[in-house]
């Protein structure tokens, strides 16, 4: 189970909140606003670099290689998060799929349903692609990184990358509501 930190402005100091990685995971985020794509639909150095950074297998690189990076990026932001913090390595294995990365996530934390109010540095998890013929989800997905959230309004915003049309930078979005259509959950470490 992750370590939890106080939450700042809290009147409670012990309550559980954010850890100190969710934090950084955040802070990486937020430094990379502005970086994406070059010369095309997922291509160009900085999605490179996130793919490189990802901590994703080789034969998970190879497979994806030229695909969505969304979760290129959130595993980079992770991985380079942990390096901060002299910790070495994640916690948990990232990936360079969405619902992959935010299950191993979760197995080493915690899956948060998502009509609950998300933490920074939570991992969002969407459905994305199209809903198969008997009715079920693909496998594509979409992750964001919770930078902001609000239980008075009941929503949160998350930083993406290759979210938008092309070329998509990483940029912050929402609010989105808690519980919107297809969000699966999210995903706390």
């Amino acid at each position: 189970m992750a370590t939890r930190i106080r939450v700042p402005g809290h009147e409670d100091p012990l309550s559980p909140g954010p850890t100190d990685l969710a934090w950084e995971v955040s802070r990486v985020a937020r430094g990379e606003i502005g970086h994406g794509e070059i010369g095309g639909n997922n291509r160009g150095n900085h999605v490179e670099r996130f793919r490189r950074g990802s901590g994703a297998g080789i034969v998970d690189a190879v497979i994806r290689g030229r695909g969505p990076w969304c979760a290129a990026f959130a595993s980079f932001c992770v991985v380079e998060a942990a390096r901060r913090l002299g910790m070495g390595r994640p916690p948990f294995r990232t990936s360079l799929g969405a619902k992959k990365l935010g299950q191993n996530a979760a197995r080493y934390g915690d899956r948060i349903p998502p009509t609950e109010i998300p933490w920074v540095g939570d991992l969002a998890i969407w459905d994305r692609g199209a809903l198969l013929a008997d009715g079920s989800m693909s496998e594509a997905g979409h992750v964001g990184i919770v930078f902001e959230s609000s239980e008075h309004d009941r929503n949160f915003r998350t930083i993406d990358g290759n979210r938008g049309r092309p070329p998509s930078p990483v940029d912050e979005f929402g609010p989105f509501p808690v519980g919107a259509p297809r969000l699966l959950f999210f995903a706390r470490y």
